[in-house]
C-alpha cells in the first residue's frame, strides 16, 4: 500500500511534467518548514502500560519540528499551478525500554533516544487568488524511512513470555489545505495537514497538524 501512495505521487507528477508547457515556467524553492504538534480529534489516554514492549513512541516528538523541503512548482496558466514538494528531516524516532515483564520500566532518565532521517512527499494543485496570495489542495504520504523493530512479551499458558519481534513505521497517508504569500522571490505559506489513521502507539489517531514554512525561489526554467 504504501509503494502504491509513493508510485501514484511520482507518476502523477511525470504527467503533469509531461505535458505541453509552452511558453509556462516550472519553477525551484527551497526552504524550511516547522511541524506543529498536531491537534488530535480524541484525546490520548491518561495513562499507558510499557512493560510488555521495548520502545515508547512519543508522537508530539516525532511529528514536530523543523524540516528541509524543495518544491518543483508548474505553471498552466495565470490562474492555475501543480507543486510537488519533498519534505526531508532527522527527527526522534522512538525513546528505547529495557524489556522487563516483572516491573514497570522507567524511560524518562535515558538518553540513547532514536533519531531516522525521514522523508514526506506531497503533490499540490494551486490556484492565484490574488498577485501575491495562493491557495491549494494536496495529497501526501509521510513518514517514509520511519520504519524500525518492535518486540513484544506475551505470556504464554506455561506461565512464561514468548517475545514476537515486528517490524513497524509510521508511514501514513494525509490531504492537505496550504494558503501561501510571494514576494518577488520570497514565498511564506502556512498549511493544514489531515491524517485518517496514524500509525502509531495510539492506532487510528486522527489529527489536524499546522505547518508553517518559507521558501526562496532560485531559479525557474
Amino acid at each position: 500500500m504504501k509503494f502504491l501512495v509513493v508510485v501514484t505521487l511520482l507518476l502523477s507528477w511525470r504527467i503533469v511534467c509531461a505535458q505541453d508547457t509552452e511558453g509556462k515556467s516550472l519553477h525551484f524553492k527551497m526552504g524550511a518548514e516547522v511541524r506543529v504538534t498536531p491537534i488530535y480529534f480524541k484525546p490520548p489516554p491518561n495513562f499507558i502500560i510499557t512493560s510488555d514492549r521495548n520502545i515508547l513512541p512519543q508522537e508530539g516528538d516525532h511529528l514536530s519540528g523543523l524540516a528541509f523541503i524543495y518544491s518543483l512548482e508548474k505553471d498552466f496558466s495565470e490562474s492555475w499551478s501543480v507543486s510537488f514538494t519533498q519534505q526531508i528531516r532527522y527527527d526522534f524516532l522512538y525513546a528505547p525500554l529495557n524489556l522487563n515483564v516483572q516491573q514497570w520500566p522507567d524511560p524518562y532518565f535515558r538518553t540513547d533516544y532514536k533519531y531516522a532521517l525521514m522523508t514526506d512527499l506531497r503533490i499540490d494543485v494551486l490556484r492565484n487568488l490574488s498577485s501575491n496570495w495562493k491557495a491549494g489542495l494536496g495529497v501526501g504520504v509521510g513518514g517514509l524511512g520511519s520504519s524500525y523493530l518492535l518486540t513484544e512479551a506475551f505470556r504464554d499458558d506455561f506461565g512464561g513470555y514468548l517475545l514476537i519481534t515486528t517490524e513497524q513505521d509510521y508511514t501514513h497517508p494525509f490531504v492537505s489545505a496550504t494558503l501561501s504569500w510571494q514576494s518577488s522571490k520570497l514565498q511564506a505559506h502556512l498549511r493544514a495537514n489531515y491524517t485518517k489513521h496514524f500509525p502509531g502507539f495510539f492506532h487510528g489517531k486522527e489529527f489536524i497538524q499546522p505547518v508553517l514554512g518559507v521558501q526562496y525561489r532560485l531559479f525557474s526554467f
